[in-house]
């Protein structure tokens, strides 16, 4: 039921993406990526890697190719990261600091001026996804993320 909602949730935002702006070509999606995202929803599939907290204080910073994770004031994770946006669905590359002999984590991505989505797997040698669909599959270790931009204050 949940992954249900969540997916269909996801449906009208990708849907609604369109109205908000005009598809960017691909060498403005790290432009778009600059700046605080409030993560609206954290989704763990097979996996405890996230947040703590309740959704209340977590957000995303991304500076150049470089993805922070914050709870509060509190850095609690951060990364460089690498963007196909020639593929369909466009990819995105995450390299762990503290791994560095290891193979990037692949996942998939969605941009546009106000909404970010990320869908990774989490272990190494892990397939990447290849679509926005929440899969469930015994074995799978992926991390859904959607965020809002955040606005000046």
């Amino acid at each position: 039921m949940v992954q249900t909602i969540i997916v269909c949730t996801l449906a009208t935002v990708i849907g609604l993406t369109d109205r908000w702006q005009a598809k960017p070509d691909g060498q403005n999606d790290l432009l778009l990526m600059q700046g605080k995202w409030k993560i609206v929803l954290w989704r763990g599939i097979g996996t405890k890697a996230g947040p703590t907290g309740n959704g209340a204080d977590l957000y995303l910073e991304v500076i150049n190719n470089r993805m922070s994770f914050y709870e509060g004031k509190s850095r609690v994770d951060s990364g460089k990261f690498r963007l196909n946006p020639t593929k369909t669905p466009k990819e995105i590359d995450i390299f762990d600091p503290q791994r560095e002999s290891h193979p990037p984590l692949l996942g998939i991505y969605e941009v546009t001026d106000q909404i970010l989505i990320l869908y990774w797997s989490t272990r190494d040698g892990q397939d990447r996804p290849t679509s926005f669909a929440l899969d469930e599959a015994p074995g799978r270790e992926r991390i859904f993320l959607l965020a809002e931009r955040m606005r000046a204050k």
